[in-house]
């Protein structure tokens, strides 16, 4: 997450709360992991990458987060 996060000051702020993020920060996080994802998630041929699978998988946590329920 915090290889992900290093360019990104608002997603390493995030991912090194000692919190759980509120509503908003999941929100945020999350548009940062889309974003991600769709720049270096996929294959040319639009197959999931390893890399891209661990973004899907912090994209359902913080979705989790997000969205209870």
């Amino acid at each position: 997450m915090l290889d992900l996060a290093a360019w990104h000051p608002e997603a390493t702020e995030i991912a090194t709360s000692p919190t759980v993020p509120s509503d908003f920060a999941a929100e945020t996080m999350l548009d940062f992991l889309s974003d991600e994802l769709m720049r270096t998630g996929f294959t040319d041929d639009w197959a999931v990458t390893a890399h891209g699978q661990e973004i899907e998988d912090l994209i359902d946590v913080f979705n989790t987060i997000a969205q209870p329920g």
